[in-house]
């Protein structure tokens, strides 16, 4: 009775434990239902970023929907480990998805956790990132902000904005 206690109360302690580290996280069963989520995972289902119908998230990602990764997770045969991003309203920026399955132990009851998922905001290095990009496609330093600013979800009129630079130009490097 006290391991069915304990294992029924592991998916609370695991979500603890990211709120504590202020990671966004759901913690899943091996069916791919939500047994606990952080508090900031809530936030994203209060946002509608993430959808949460009879204890399933998903939403439409790249280069899959949060609720196939979710499903590729739980499969015996799928993937341990998947990345996705969910592009939300123009409001949000990207969220960047990682799932992990957990180990699994013959000895358990069912209920523990079987796969978690943790949310990620973008990556804001875009210096080093556009310095990888210029080493590696040549790109100057700006084609290569543009690109990361592209691949965040920025609008053109944003990245003309914030670079201060004209149509024609940002056209031009994003040719390049």
């Amino acid at each position: 009775r006290l391991q069915e206690r304990i294992e029924g109360q592991q998916a609370d302690l695991l979500a603890g434990a990211f709120d504590a580290l202020a990671a966004t996280a759901f913690i899943l069963d091996a069916r791919g239902r939500v047994l606990a989520m952080t508090q900031t995972a809530e936030s994203l289902v209060s946002a509608g970023i993430v959808r949460l119908v009879e204890r399933r998230i998903d939403a439409i990602g790249t280069p899959v929907s949060l609720g196939q990764a979710v499903a590729t997770l739980v499969d015996d045969s799928g993937l341990p480990h998947v990345r996705l991003r969910l592009d939300g309203a123009s409001s949000h920026p990207p969220v960047f998805m990682e799932g992990f399955r957990l180990p699994t132990r013959r000895w358990s009851f069912g209920a523990l956790p079987h796969a978690i998922v943790v949310a990620k905001p973008p990556l804001r290095d875009r210096a080093g990132v556009g310095a990888l990009l210029g080493a590696i496609y040549r790109l100057t330093a700006a084609e290569g902000d543009i690109a990361i600013l592209l691949f965040d979800g920025a609008s053109r009129d944003d990245i003309m904005q914030a670079r201060g630079v004209t149509a024609e130009t940002l056209r031009g490097q994003i040719k390049t």
